[in-house]
């Protein structure tokens, strides 16, 4: 029995047998998705795991320890391994980027970051629909990264960025930019004529010309 359904069991007065289908009619979700947060399949989303922590009569973090599963504290960064922690998510929520400490379990230091395939214009606020997956990962990993970005490449497929958001271009960095139609990861140069922002396809143009995401921290080629 895992530390879930020991919580369901102790909510359900003790009983684990009809437990999730209690669980699921008060969250309004089916019982088969809660029998995929049991498995560890799924984990829930911030929205849900708030339902349940005024169910549970508990906090917000302590339920969300009952889901840091092995599954959920480790990834590995092969080029060909794809690693995202599938999230439900409970209808209009907006959620918002949390300090690292919010989501840090007791014996492993871990971040849960959005991905995403447009940066919302809101950010950091954005809502579930806009999110394609979540993954958590050790914070040693994240490289300081607040959310992860997933660049098209005609050379590598896609490539996955972990982006620590930035409203001003930095020389010497690799940052993403965004023009009028798309995005492009540019390496950030000074000149004595100003900032340059160099594409890897050595396309020069003036720092102007595109608005500063965020500094590229690290990258996973061929998703």
């Amino acid at each position: 029995m895992n530390n879930f359904e020991k919580q369901l069991e102790k909510w359900n007065n003790g009983i684990l047998r009809g437990a999730q289908a209690k669980l699921a009619k008060c969250l309004q979700v089916t019982t088969a998705t809660v029998a995929l947060w049991t498995t560890g399949k799924r984990r829930p989303s911030k929205g849900y795991i708030a339902k349940m922590a005024q169910l549970f009569n508990s906090t917000i973090a302590d339920v969300q320890r009952l889901f840091m599963t092995p599954n959920h504290t480790s990834v590995s960064f092969t080029a060909t391994t794809q690693t995202g922690v599938l999230c439900d998510s409970p209808g209009p929520d907006i959620y918002t980027v949390e300090p690292y400490t919010t989501l840090l379990t007791p014996t492993e230091k871990t971040v849960s970051l959005p991905v995403f395939t447009k940066v919302p214009t809101s950010y950091p606020l954005f809502r579930h629909t806009q999110v394609r997956a979540w993954w958590t990962i050790p914070q040693s990993e994240a490289k300081k990264a607040r959310f992860l970005f997933v660049l098209p490449s005609d050379t590598d497929r896609e490539r996955l960025l972990f982006i620590q958001p930035c409203n001003s271009w930095k020389a010497g960095k690799y940052m993403l930019g965004m023009g009028v139609k798309e995005y492009l990861l540019f390496r950030v140069k000074r000149t004595t004529n100003g900032l340059i922002l160099e594409t890897e396809d050595g396309d020069k143009f003036p720092a102007q010309h595109f608005s500063p995401i965020g500094v590229v921290t690290r990258q996973i080629c061929q998703l």
